[in-house]
This record gives C-alpha cells, sequence and structure tokens, in this order.
C-alpha cells in the first residue's frame, strides 16, 4: 500500500542533486547546507544513484542538521596527490617568503539548497 504522508519532491532536486554528484566525482565530498527536513531522503537517494552512474562508485551520506554530506572515497583517493601537491606547495611559498600566503576560498565542494533550490 503506497504512503500517503510522503512529500513530493521539490521541483529543483534533480538540479540540486546533479550539481552535488558532480562535485563528489570532481572532489570526492560535496556539503549541501539548508537542506529541508522533508527532501533530505530523496535528495541523499538521487545523488548516490548519481555518482554511482557518473563514477561507477558507491558514495555515502550522512545527515548533520540540516546538512547532506556526501564522500566517495574512491573519487578522493584520485584527487589526494593533487591536494597533497598543492599543500606542498603553499608551505614552500610561505618558508621560503615567496609570497603572502592567501585567504582559503569558500570550498567549492560546500553548496547551499537555498540557492539551487530557488534558481538563482
Amino acid at each position: 500500500m503506497p504512503d500517503d504522508t510522503t512529500t513530493p519532491a521539490h521541483d529543483r532536486l534533480g538540479l540540486v542533486a546533479q550539481v552535488a554528484a558532480d562535485l563528489v566525482c570532481e572532489y570526492g565530498y560535496a556539503e549541501i547546507h539548508h537542506v529541508p527536513g522533508d527532501q533530505q531522503a530523496a535528495l541523499r537517494k538521487a545523488i548516490r544513484a548519481l555518482v554511482r552512474k557518473q563514477s561507477g562508485h558507491g558514495s555515502t551520506t550522512t545527515i548533520h542538521n540540516a546538512s547532506v554530506h556526501v564522500s566517495c572515497d574512491a573519487m578522493y583517493e584520485q584527487r589526494r596527490d593533487e591536494d597533497v601537491r598543492a599543500a606542498a606547495e603553499i608551505v614552500s611559498q610561505v618558508l621560503l617568503g615567496d609570497g603572502e600566503p592567501q585567504p582559503a576560498p569558500k570550498p567549492e565542494w560546500r553548496i547551499s539548497w537555498d540557492i539551487w533550490a530557488s534558481g538563482q
């Protein structure tokens, strides 16, 4: 018997899921903040399916407060060496005085439901 109490998926849930899956496939990780409680389960399911389809790897999703966190160890491992090289370059610049350290930018793997779901 169907469950009539389930909330329908937001009309932009697919877009948010695609953006998040793309980030996971690029960085191995993504966070989606401000996800309404009634959309969290559907968003998690959609992201896991897209990550598997795009990468061939499984992913893990968790919820903390109103944020959905997604990780894919296989995709992270592919990017890890690049991240280590970038960190070593920054440390070298600071130690050798080859430039001023720049403030860390907002992580590209962190997005907000509010922006993507509203169509802005």
